[in-house]
Parts: structure tokens; sequence; C-alpha cells
């Protein structure tokens, strides 16, 4: 993952959670989806998530994520 860093930099923590972390989100019925996050809300608590599939998931809350890997290195794929 490639991280821009600069002058613009906000909004880049929220509750030990960053942007481009790697979670595990549990919904209500026990449904998981693995993905990693795209934009976080800090006034709401809520983060908006990237799955592996492709699929996005926006605006679910803080509470029932999971961090399971933090990117602090460049990957290539």
């Amino acid at each position: 993952m490639r991280k821009k860093y600069g002058k613009d930099k906000t909004n880049d923590k929220l509750a030990n959670f960053r942007h481009r972390d790697l979670i595990k989100y549990t919904k209500k019925d026990g449904e998981n989806y693995v993905g990693y996050i795209t934009a976080l809300y800090p006034a709401k608590k809520q983060v908006n998530i990237t799955t592996l599939d492709g699929q996005i998931l926006k605006r679910y809350g803080i509470n029932r994520c999971q961090l399971m890997w933090r990117f602090n290195k460049i990957y290539w794929w």
C-alpha cells in the first residue's frame, strides 16, 4: 500500500485504527467482511471499508471492527 505524506494529512487515526488498515468487520447477524479502511469519519466514529472482493461498505461503525494487519511497508503484487 502506498501512503501520501504532506501538509494535507488529516483524520489519519480513529480509535487506534488508521487509514488502509486491514480489518475484519462483523455484522449483527454474524456475517463477516475482511477489507481495508478507505475513509475515516471521526465525528460519528464510522469508517468506509473496501473488501478484498472489491465491494465498498460505507459508513460502518468502528465498534465492530477488529484489526488484522497494519500496512507499514510498501507491498507490490
